[in-house]
């Protein structure tokens, strides 16, 4: 295996001549990966992942779901993280195939986190007869669900950045850096989301014990319930896993990025339970019937709703300045009414109108001739 070195204004590396598969050292300008990557272990997980994807596909289409197109998407780019790694652990010096790869590994959690947030809105929904947990089911869900959102740009910035070819080292640090702060809100978010999950659990529980739950038939929740909490573990090793991989930077003192067992066994592995569990809970088998789903208005009848809550607040505004009306004609007479009783009490003549004021008339003539 030749090499020749190539200077650079940063650091200076080996540029070597590829070997089998194009597989050269990491620490070789040329190198694509910190290490020599296993087509075997890829083509496996790329399978695992692909016969996860039918089955939320199969289950998306028998009942009925439509928001779960975002659990499938994540399904999605899982599958094509591994077809891409298996055809790049045969062609190393492929760029494309190791950058998108890459790319899709890091964020393809997001979309299963996200479906997480759908689910438990849609729970709540379902089961709580208030519909709410302090804020309402919609509102709630969707809230969570551009948190995740804004997670993902923050990490698909810094992705770019750490997979670009040709990087010197201080835009791979922030880069690094970037991706981290995007995962640390994600896990963040995860945390506050646990608490809305711990919330729903006690208050199922209230309601199953005074037989509400009973009452309108809706009692399975608990399996779905646990799967739902399985599927936030899951991410959040894998959360755990890759802040302790970039946090240790890329030194030799840091095994993590030069070992692929580590990513097979704390990301692909997590992620493909993490699937499971929201299939064996998948919210069709549970969420059926009337409020199984958030309501989805027309736009005819959102803007007549639109148009009545304008009317509503205008009415409210309305009386409101007639109350103020009827307040302050009522406070004035009962200014006036104290003000009379106040000069009567102190032996004064009470205010007469000057049309009730006694005036000399003159007399008629009859009258003048009796005086």
């Amino acid at each position: 295996m030749s090499s020749t070195t190539t200077a650079s204004p940063t650091a200076t590396c080996v540029t070597v001549t590829p070997g089998k598969n194009g597989y050269v050292p990491p620490e070789a300008c040329n190198a694509n990966y910190a290490y020599d990557p296993s087509f075997a272990a890829a083509v496996v997980t790329s399978i695992l992942f692909g016969l996860l994807l039918g089955l939320h596909l199969f289950q998306a289409i028998l009942y009925r779901k439509k928001f779960c197109w975002v659990i499938i998407m994540g399904a999605i780019w899982e599958t094509a993280s591994f077809v891409l790694r298996a055809l790049g652990a045969k062609d190393q010096q492929n760029v494309t195939f190791a950058t998108v790869s890459q790319i899709l590994v890091l964020l393809a959690p997001l979309w299963i986190n996200a479906f997480d947030y759908m689910v438990l809105g849609r729970m709540v929904y379902f089961f709580l007869p208030e519909q709410k947990l302090y804020i309402k089911a919609t509102s709630f869900s969707a809230c969570f669900v551009w948190l995740d959102i804004t997670s993902f740009l923050v990490q698909l910035g810094g992705g770019l950045l750490l997979t670009g070819t040709g990087q010197s080292a201080k835009v791979l640090s922030i880069g690094k850096n970037i991706y981290m702060g995007g995962i640390g809100m994600q896990q963040l978010f995860i945390l506050a989301f646990f608490g809305m999950v711990i919330m729903f659990h006690r208050r199922a529980l209230v309601l199953e014990r005074e037989g509400v739950l009973a009452t309108t038939g809706k009692t399975k929740w608990r399996m779905m319930l646990y799967c739902l909490y399985a599927s936030l573990l899951l991410i959040s090793i894998r959360i755990v896993y890759r802040l302790i991989e970039f946090s240790r930077g890329t030194g030799t003192n840091n095994p993590i990025p030069y070992h692929e067992f580590y990513l097979y066994l704390l990301d692909a592995l997590p992620m493909c339970l993490a699937l499971l569990a929201m299939s064996i809970g998948h919210p069709g088998r549970t969420l059926v019937g009337p409020d199984s789903e958030f309501p989805h208005l027309t736009r005819k009848e959102k803007k007549a709703a639109k148009a009545a809550a304008k009317a509503e607040k205008l009415q409210m505004k309305m009386d409101g300045m007639l109350g103020h009306e009827r307040v302050a004609s009522s406070q004035i007479e009962l200014l006036q009414h104290d003000k009379l009783s106040s000069s009567f009490e102190a032996g004064g003549d009470l205010p007469v109108h000057p049309s009730q004021t006694w005036q000399p008339r003159e007399l008629y003539k009859g009258e003048s001739d009796m005086v």
